[in-house]
């Protein structure tokens, strides 16, 4: 009887801990956060790229709808990246500045507005849904710029800048110009652990 017992138990408790850990798993990818809008409309981000998302109130004209968003996802992005531009100059200045050299202006932003605005060609629609926000439909969509692009359009801002940078600068300036986006998304969630 014994022996019995401790066989059931050695098969009912991996059989519990799975089932749990399914469970936890699949609640874990949905995506969505408790008020029940996705993470990529909340948190919109793409590994190694520039994502933006934005809404509408759904019309019933999809298609209208996914247009409207769509356009203002892509202006939403350009003001992403000319925000990325000023904290690559100001971590460009501030670079140039220990190094004991000086400069002057801003060194990348005064080129950024226009290609920020041609690269957003680029941009591609990642997501799309039916989204409900306070039990009103919204058309939800985001744009990314994938990886490639993103270097792109760093490489080219740093060309039209006209700044000669050695290869280790550059490397800095992309990684600061990714993880600005990362510390956005960090500030908006502290905001909403705290209210």
């Amino acid at each position: 009887m014994q022996n019995q017992k401790e066989l059931t138990m050695k098969i009912i408790k991996p059989s519990a801990i799975a089932l749990v850990a399914l469970t936890m798993s699949a609640c874990s990818s949905t995506g969505s956060s408790q008020s029940g809008i996705p993470e990529w409309v909340l948190a919109p981000q793409v590994e190694n790229g520039i994502a933006s998302t934005e809404c509408v109130e759904s019309s019933n004209n999809f298609t209208v709808d996914r247009n409207m968003a769509t356009s203002l996802a892509r202006a939403s992005l350009v003001q992403q990246i000319n925000l990325k531009v000023q904290v690559m100059d100001k971590t460009y200045i501030e670079r140039v500045d220990a190094s004991g050299d000086s400069v002057t202006g801003g060194a990348f932003s005064s080129v950024s507005r226009q290609i920020a605005n041609l690269s957003i060609q680029g941009a591609e629609m990642t997501k799309s849904d039916i989204v409900k926000i306070g039990e009103v439909p919204n058309v939800c969509v985001q744009v990314a710029l994938n990886p490639e692009r993103t270097q792109m359009l760093l490489d080219e801002i740093v060309a039209k800048s006209g700044r000669e940078l050695e290869m280790d600068d550059q490397k800095v300036l992309y990684q600061e110009f990714k993880a600005y986006k990362a510390q956005q998304e960090l500030e908006q969630a502290l905001k909403g652990s705290a209210e």
